[in-house]
């Protein structure tokens, strides 16, 4: 290797640098293509995104050598602190729009404050019967038809109707647009139960308090505070990791600078920054061998949305310190399930099933993603990969816990031998 005085140094210095800033702006450009082209671009999305992991998984990042250097460290900071500021800015204007309008632009959040406001006058937002996915209830309108599940308004009332319900919540006007289904018809009541709440409870159970004292402004405000802690906890997660303290920093330039991260979670408020930071609390807590901590907040992961909490599976079943706590995340997580789950699946279990775990099995793809242009046998065939993925993966999961579960008995075998000859 070149000295920093030699005449090769320099050169390969300048070339990382040119290798990181051409890396920063292909993640933009390649989150702005993503942006601009939506809808009917299935096909192209999931191609780049498949050549992007590839490309994560056996590339080599020119800033390891560079972040070592305390000037370009600052320098990463710097950019960084700079552009959170600017996606805060984003939040806080979001934030004032909601109190001022009451508008809250994607029905992510806009479903969430009103499964809290029926959670509030004690209703169950995952209840059969109850309606707060008006997008299934209008695009599922054929198959409601097809059980025999029909409305007491005619065609063209529904969409009024609907707009009443979304504003007032007047329970009259949900049992028009989504009335019992007929004694006797198992289809339609399969069908009643679809359009409840599609997030877990954690959402609502904490949205509850915040928008009874500052309206719909709760839902943006709550955005800003987990996008805030997913940044923190992330930060904090990568150093538990050994990562310096300029790799840290352009971590958090990379994700600012992507622009879907800005656009989705603090303008137009998708809930998926709440599992975002949950999971950063979750790999922190595995990094510093906190199995507990590591259950729970997994736990409430998985109780905002399973996919992708559930990727933190595997982490549960790793041994973190000797034996005997090898199942503490384990028993950590499958108890804030049940706390958090729990009161729900007793007040509505056929409900909370349906919209939980039953609604994405039903649930059509669209063209944003590849398996709307895939014939059946396709998406067949992926689902048996996947499945033969997961299998593989456990199996070298219960592989690495025997090793691991030896090796500490092997210790402990040879532990008074080694403290005789000590």
């Amino acid at each position: 290797m070149a000295a920093p005085g030699s005449s090769g140094w320099l050169p390969r210095r300048a070339l990382a640098w040119a290798m990181l800033f051409a890396l920063l702006v292909s993640l933009c450009l390649f989150g702005r293509f993503l942006q601009d082209h939506d809808w009917e671009w299935g096909r192209e999305r999931c191609a780049l995104l498949a050549i992007f992991a590839l490309l994560v998984l056996v590339a080599r990042s020119p800033a390891g050598r560079l972040t070592l250097s305390h000037p370009l460290a600052g320098a990463l900071w710097i950019a960084a602190l700079i552009a959170l500021a600017l996606d805060a800015r984003t939040g806080i204007q979001t934030l004032r729009h909601a109190a001022e309008t009451g508008e809250i632009r994607l029905d992510q959040g806009q479903n969430t404050l009103r499964a809290a406001r029926l959670l509030l006058r004690g209703e169950n937002p995952y209840a059969r019967g109850q309606l707060l996915d008006l997008e299934a209830y209008f695009t599922r309108f054929q198959q409601r038809a097809e059980s025999g599940l029909a409305p007491r308004a005619r065609p063209d009332q529904l969409r009024p109707l609907a707009a009443a319900w979304w504003r007032t919540l007047d329970p009259r006007a949900r049992e028009l647009l989504l009335p019992p289904p007929p004694a006797g018809n198992p289809a339609a009541a399969r069908e009643h139960a679809l359009y409840g709440y599609k997030y877990g409870p954690v959402l609502p159970i904490v949205t509850a308090p915040v928008q009874a004292l500052i309206g719909p402004a709760a839902v943006p405000l709550l955005q800003l505070v987990f996008w805030l802690g997913w940044m923190v906890l992330l930060a904090l997660a990568l150093r538990a990791a050994e990562v310096d303290w300029g790799g840290i920093a352009l971590a958090l330039l990379a994700i600012s600078l992507e622009p879907n991260v800005e656009h989705n979670a603090l303008y137009l408020s998708a809930s998926d920054v709440w599992v975002l930071a949950l999971m950063s609390g979750a790999v922190l807590a595995f990094l510093r061998r906190r199995p507990v901590v590591l259950g729970l907040c997994a736990a409430a992961a998985m109780a905002c949305k399973m996919l992708p909490a559930l990727l933190l599976a595997p982490l549960l079943f790793l041994p973190l310190r000797r034996q005997a706590s090898s199942f503490a995340a384990v028993v950590a997580c499958l108890s804030g399930l049940l706390l958090l789950l729990g009161p729900f699946a007793l007040w509505d279990p056929l409900g909370l099933w349906a919209d939980l775990v039953r609604w994405p099995s039903v649930m059509r793809p669209d063209n944003t993603h590849w398996s709307f242009y895939a014939r059946d046998q396709a998406r067949l065939l992926g689902r048996l990969a996947l499945s033969v993925a997961v299998a593989l993966a456990a199996l070298q999961l219960v592989r690495a816990r025997r090793i691991a579960f030896l090796g500490a008995d092997s210790a402990r075998a040879h532990a008074p031998e080694a403290s005789a000859n000590t």
